[in-house]
């Protein structure tokens, strides 16, 4: 029992006592006082349980709060771990390249795609897709798309206010501009660009952001691989690079699924269970099987575009 309650109790079985050696007219007038201090008692002890009942309730919401919060952590730090332990999706345009594969424009973000993004997320998205635009151009040497998907690619970065990262990639930039003529310093600069991006938004701070554009990048990389092997008349090395992209496959899927708790990210979680069902049941990718995995690919890519 709390102190001051208990001292109150004490309190009036003295009076009580006293009470009791008075006579009938002081004991009226006492009586009086008796009931207003059981009344205050009373008072008393309903506000005291008033108080701890809201006491539990608020500490129950500070734990509630600090769990969330704690889980939020977790989950960043599960992100950013998934990427650093992933195959890096700008790669793949090398690995195509590599291949034999002949550049075809089309399959890079189209005006009437990019247009179509407005939200924060497919944004992210499009920073992803777009910067693996940038590769696949920069590898084949074709500076005039490049500087196109690059101006879209900032446009994008800008929107998101990540300023600093235009800011600290402009003295790249400024050097493509004057050597864009040179294949080997395109390369060498962009990918100079894609990693003080890395280096500026792959931390705990901008997770869900980085994963985002990771996922965009990843998808970008299949549907370019896939629909180029598709279309090529001869197409084993390039299938060999098909074979390669399960990882890939499963990058988006582990990203996704551990942000698919968040309302703006769920639907794309769904749209994707075709594709990765399809890379988790074939060890091997053949051209029999190129008829139903391209358009799976396509369709992921273009929920990410449009939905």
């Amino acid at each position: 029992m709390n102190y001051s309650f208990a001292g109150f109790l004490k309190y009036l079985i003295y009076l009580l006592l006293i009470f009791s050696n008075f006579k009938p007219m002081k004991r009226h007038f006492f009586k009086q006082i008796a009931v207003a201090f059981f009344v205050s008692i009373l008072i008393f002890g309903c506000n005291r349980a008033g108080k701890q009942s809201k006491d539990a309730d608020s500490g129950e919401e500070k734990a509630a709060g600090q769990m969330e919060v704690l889980n939020a952590e977790q989950i960043k730090t599960q992100l950013i771990e998934i990427i650093r332990n992933s195959p890096k999706p700008l790669d793949v345009a090398i690995l195509i390249d590599e291949a034999g594969a002949s550049y075809i424009s089309d399959l890079i973000l189209q005006d009437d795609e990019y247009e179509k993004m407005m939200t924060s997320t497919q944004k992210a998205f499009g920073i992803g897709v777009i910067g693996f635009d940038c590769k696949y151009t920069s590898v084949y040497n074709r500076p005039d798309e490049y500087l196109k998907c690059r101006s879209n690619l900032n446009r994008f970065i800008g929107d998101l206010g990540f300023q600093e990262v235009l800011s600290s990639s402009k003295k790249f930039e400024d050097r493509i501009d004057q050597n864009k003529s040179n294949a080997d310093s395109l390369k060498y600069l962009v990918s100079k660009i894609v990693d003080n991006f890395n280096e500026r938004l792959q931390n705990e701070e901008n997770a869900e952001v980085y994963s985002l554009v990771f996922m965009g990048a990843n998808i970008q990389a299949l549907y370019v691989a896939s629909q180029l092997t598709l279309m090529a008349e001869n197409n084993e090395k390039l299938l060999e690079v098909m074979n390669k992209q399960h990882e890939h496959a499963k990058t988006v899927a582990s990203l996704l699924e551990v942000m698919s708790g968040l309302e703006h990210v769920k639907p794309y979680y769904e749209k994707i269970q075709p594709m990765v069902k399809f890379f988790a049941e074939k060890d091997t990718i053949t051209p029999a099987d190129l008829n139903e995995i391209v358009p799976l690919i396509e369709k992921a890519r273009n929920s990410m575009i449009r939905l």
